[in-house]
């Protein structure tokens, strides 16, 4: 079977990507560690991100200037060697993560 890809035009691949795919990067924060994981909540107001350092970061996304500010950290308990996912639930109101642990 032929992939989606290979059924759109080249045009319509560029415009998917550039229009829908990142074609910049800024830095919104610099850890101590590596990051593995971020996720926004489901109203994109919160970005979540975690990793080696075992704390679980959220940032306040509704800006104008595109700045994400800190608004919590929270360290995270029985984490192995890191951070290695993170999710909200579906109503916002969690969040859960999992580790090289025994626990989630």
């Amino acid at each position: 079977t032929q992939s989606t890809w290979a059924k759109l035009s080249v045009q319509d691949c560029r415009s998917i990507q550039c229009g829908y795919l990142p074609n910049n990067r800024s830095i919104v924060a610099r850890y101590n560690h590596k990051a593995f994981c971020g996720t926004f909540s489901h109203s994109g107001d919160v970005f979540m991100s975690a990793c080696q350092d075992q704390f679980i970061r959220l940032y306040d996304t509704r800006h104008d200037d595109g700045v994400f500010r800190e608004f919590k950290s929270i360290r995270a308990h029985d984490v192995g060697w890191s951070i290695l996912d993170t999710a909200f639930s579906p109503d916002g109101n969690f969040l859960i993560f999992s580790s090289w642990s025994d626990y989630i």
